[in-house]
């Protein structure tokens, strides 16, 4: 429950959650002796280690070889990865809908974006990569008279919602594949640290800071935030293309090399 919270509305109100269900089972423990509360050391999110998670190469590639083993729900695949290359949010990604979707343009509605209360209500541009723009198949974009949402389990009538059952199979995948290896088993990791690696990768693609951040749908402050109003669109594409470059380059499978036989 908190993992989800966290994810949608960030690891603050996972932590005021927390707090108000500690009271709930101190209320009734003093009520029923036979009761073991379920709370524990460590279940706090907002600290330093939860906000500044990213998935390393090695990380990334095991994420994507693991969604190879997981396709069931068959959209689960494609909304995480889009979940990197578009470096949105979770839900931002679960309930994107096709008229939404006009070309390369992907126009998140202010009324479902998150954003800090000043910025509120303000659509966000996300320009598609190609390699994004694969994820939603080959059903046509835009067509309100056909409009559906992309990642579903419901042949578009609803966004897709499993998000744990899909994500602690992918964790098993994940496991089996590194405990083959021999390799340690990944440290925890959330979906919402994906939106954290996007930007990470964008700047080791040489994406400039302001573009990445107007990428994620932050706004620039100060005075240039005020009197500068240019959407960047074409710099935005730029950035989400390096992006996907760069994700492509790093899960692309690796050429062993030759070994030389002695005569």
């Amino acid at each position: 429950m908190l993992d989800d919270i966290a994810d949608d509305s960030g690891p603050v109100m996972a932590d005021r959650t927390l707090a108000h269900f500690r009271k709930a089972c101190r209320w009734y423990s003093i009520r029923d002796d036979g009761f073991n509360s379920p709370i524990v050391p460590g279940m706090a999110r907002s600290d330093s280690e939860a906000r500044n998670r990213i998935l390393s190469d090695d990380e990334i590639r095991d994420v994507w070889a693991g969604l190879k083993v997981v396709t069931e729900p068959a959209c689960y695949a494609p909304f995480v990865k889009s979940l990197l290359l578009c470096a949105t949010r979770r839900n931002e990604s679960a309930l994107m809908h096709s008229s939404e979707v006009d070309g390369d343009a992907w126009i998140i509605p202010g009324e479902r974006y998150k954003r800090l209360p000043k910025h509120k209500g303000c659509d966000h541009l996300i320009p598609l990569s190609p390699q994004a723009k694969a994820l939603m198949g080959e059903k046509p974009m835009g067509c309100r008279a056909n409009a559906s949402y992309v990642f579903s389990t419901t042949n578009g009538e609803k966004g897709f919602t499993g998000f744990s059952k899909a994500k602690r199979a992918l964790d098993k995948a994940i496991a089996e594949i590194r405990k083959k290896e021999g390799r340690d088993p990944m440290p925890s990791w959330r979906l919402h640290d994906l939106r954290r690696t996007a930007r990470t990768l964008m700047s080791q693609a040489g994406v400039l800071p302001d573009h990445a951040e107007r990428c994620l749908g932050h706004i620039v402050g100060g005075v240039r935030g005020t009197y500068d109003k240019y959407e960047f669109r074409e710099e935005k594409k730029q950035a989400f293309i390096k992006l996907a470059d760069l994700v492509a380059e790093i899960v692309a499978p690796r050429e062993k090399p030759d070994i030389a036989v002695a005569a």
